[in-house]
This record gives C-alpha cells, sequence and structure tokens, in this order.
C-alpha cells in the first residue's frame, strides 16, 4: 500500500514556519487577475507581493481557482507515487475550488481514490485541517507499512 498524499489550494496559510518545505503537501496554485495581468498565488507570499497588482487594477482582482485540468495534473503527478490522495479546499461556499477537485478527480476513477474536501474554512483553517489530515494520513502509511510488513 502507498502514502497517502496530501493536496490543498494556495488559499492556506500555514501556523508552522516551513512546513511546506518540510511536508510534501502539494498546493494548487490560485490565480488573481486584473484584466490581462495575473499573478498566481503560493500560500509562503506575503499580501505585499501582490499589492502592485491590487495598486494597478481599477476595480477588484478576481480569484480564479485552479481549473480542473490544474487538478487532473497535480492528481497525476501525485498518482504516480500513490493510489490514494486526499484533497482538502477553502470554502465551496467562498470559491469554486472544491468542484474542479470533484471534477478532476473524476477522471482518476479506478486508478487512484482521491477523496475531495470542503474545509468549509480558509486561510489558516485550512492550514490547521491540511496540517493535521498530513499527520494522520502519515501516522496511517507508517501504520499500513508496519502491517504489510509484519510477519505472520
Amino acid at each position: 500500500m502507498s502514502r497517502v498524499r496530501v493536496v490543498t489550494d494556495s488559499t492556506v496559510r500555514f501556523s508552522t514556519p516551513g512546513f511546506l518545505a518540510r511536508h510534501p503537501v502539494a498546493v494548487a496554485p490560485l490565480t488573481l487577475r486584473c484584466h490581462l495581468e495575473a499573478w498566481e498565488e503560493s500560500p509562503e507570499d506575503e499580501i505585499d507581493s501582490a499589492r502592485l497588482l491590487f495598486e494597478r487594477c481599477r476595480g477588484f482582482p478576481l480569484a480564479e481557482p485552479p481549473s480542473i485540468d490544474r487538478m487532473a495534473e497535480a492528481y497525476g503527478q501525485l498518482a504516480v507515487e500513490t493510489d490514494q490522495i486526499v484533497s482538502i479546499h477553502a470554502s465551496a461556499y467562498i470559491n469554486p475550488t472544491v468542484h474542479n477537485a470533484q471534477a478532476a478527480s473524476q477522471k482518476f476513477l479506478g486508478r487512484c481514490a482521491i477523496h475531495v474536501v470542503d474545509s468549509q474554512t480558509l486561510s489558516s483553517g485550512l492550514g490547521l485541517f491540511s496540517t493535521k489530515s498530513f499527520a494522520s494520513c502519515a501516522a496511517w502509511s507508517r501504520a499500513c507499512t508496519w502491517w504489510s510488513s509484519s510477519p505472520t
């Protein structure tokens, strides 16, 4: 049995500095768009890095979720090394990323179990949820590895 992998989106903010550098959590980026100018968000970015986009934009920038194809690309990269993915995203009431993730997961039916979760939160709340999910998945993967390798 392979390791369970975790995917989240770039609205996530982790309370532990450097969390992504130490743990294999995949992040699907949202895009901030103002007319023809676009900026791809990262959970490690500070809001100041998008300030120029906000200052130059007449009106408000639009936050676009990762597309179905972008989510499928992320799942496809992880499916090479696992057959189980937990995909945790910002609240579907705020952002349609969950819907795109569900649609993308359908492309992997029968090859990879992808469980899409609506966190019903975002930012630090999504970070806490993702952190705990990663820890649970890591513990489950270790238990499954031990179980499958223990003598009968």
